[in-house]
């Protein structure tokens, strides 16, 4: 599945205004969240004894099997890595609350290793 192009309107800007000057806002921290997404990880591994001293370590790892869509972080979220926007004026930022990137898609990672 591919990401959508272009960017997505997850929250309306117009249902937050910047409080007035001195003033404290009522809006919490955390009340802005992400949109949610499912992930499923798997890995298996395998042992193999060549010798007495020799013995050969190999092991799969897929990350986003499904291949499914994340969305990242609407900008101005406090739930992801940096707030951003700090010290201006959240409901007229250009990108506030809109989604403009993705999470990483399906990740599959093989290795081998030998123990001697």
């Amino acid at each position: 599945m591919y990401a959508p192009t272009g960017t997505l309107q997850y929250l309306n800007p117009a249902a937050f205004a910047q409080p007035t000057t001195g003033t404290f806002g009522n809006m919490s921290p955390g009340s802005v969240i992400s949109p949610g997404f499912t992930e499923i990880d798997m890995a298996i591994s395998r042992a193999f004894t060549l010798h007495e001293r020799y013995k050969l370590d190999i092991r799969g790892e897929a990350f986003n099997v499904p291949n499914s869509y994340r969305p990242g972080c609407p900008a101005g979220s406090t739930t992801c890595s940096g707030v951003g926007f700090i010290g201006q004026n959240l409901a007229t930022a250009a990108t506030f609350g809109k989604v403009t990137n993705a999470m990483d898609p399906r990740i599959i990672q093989l290795s081998m290793k030998l123990v001697f």
